[in-house]
């Protein structure tokens, strides 16, 4: 029997975001399948250490990616609210639990 790891996307690759990363990257029963940040030079980082599926918008992310699970970092001043709840509500209208490979 073949056990399924639980496939996350991380968005938004800073500080925070990194840290969600390598804890799953450290959970065998887990694995990165993708990543979206705004900010593309974080990209080769991304490539090197987790995965090769980067995006520069979560809209993108979801289309190619199998998702099980997704971790929404995200900075945390006012101005960016209306862009976070966007994500976050993008993230709970699709069914990730039915999107395994």
């Amino acid at each position: 029997m073949s056990e399924r790891k639980i496939k996350f996307a991380v968005i938004g690759f800073g500080h925070i975001g990194k840290r969600h990363a390598e804890m799953v990257k450290r959970n065998p029963q887990s694995e990165i399948v993708a990543v979206a940040d705004v900010d593309e030079s974080q990209k080769q980082f991304c490539i090197d250490n987790y995965t090769n599926n980067f995006f520069t918008s979560a809209d993108d992310l979801f289309t190619p990616a199998a998702l099980s699970c997704s971790s929404s970092v995200s900075v945390g001043f006012l101005s960016s609210l209306a862009n976070s709840a966007t994500v976050v509500l993008d993230i709970l209208g699709i069914p990730l639990h039915d999107r395994y490979s």
